[in-house]
């Protein structure tokens, strides 16, 4: 099977299961008939760039990331390199403050990143505040923000 079909099904699964491990994966597709071993589902995982989620019990299960294009990515990582101050979360709402003068920048990069997971933002001179639907998308976003920040 071709990596793309592969991947393909890969997504199929997520819809159909809640998959906490690589190993679910590699025995779901082996019940389809499709050999693949666990190394070449972590590579999977990191080319499709999946992420964890929680679940209502406190585990975590496989998603699809909400992340857009890559530039995209790479501008959000350059303007927090550049101007971030600190990062916090308290329910559905994700706070970035800036240096002067960034907060306006990176509030249009935000809203345009994720416009779909969003309520609201709010951008002033210095500081972004980002009001999502449900605080499990708030505490999903602030991670991915924690992992561009401490990759730099």
């Amino acid at each position: 099977m071709k990596k793309t079909d592969r991947q393909r099904l890969i997504k199929q699964l997520l819809k159909e299961h809640r998959i906490q491990k690589q190993e679910e994966f590699v025995d779901l597709l082996i019940e389809r008939g499709i050999d693949v071993t666990q190394a070449t589902i972590s590579r999977d995982i990191k080319e499709m760039q999946l992420i964890k989620v929680s679940n209502e019990d406190g585990s975590f299960h496989y998603s699809l990331s909400n992340q857009k294009p890559e530039v995209d990515d790479q501008k959000l990582s350059k303007m927090l390199d550049a101007s971030l101050v600190s990062l916090s979360i308290m329910d559905k709402m994700v706070v970035i403050k800036t240096i002067p003068g960034s907060g306006a920048a990176l509030g249009q990069l935000i809203e345009k990143l994720y416009e779909k997971l969003l309520f609201t933002s709010l951008a002033t001179d210095d500081k972004v505040l980002m009001i999502f639907r449900e605080e499990n998308q708030a505490i999903e976003i602030h991670q991915q923000l924690n992992v561009i920040i401490y990759e730099r």
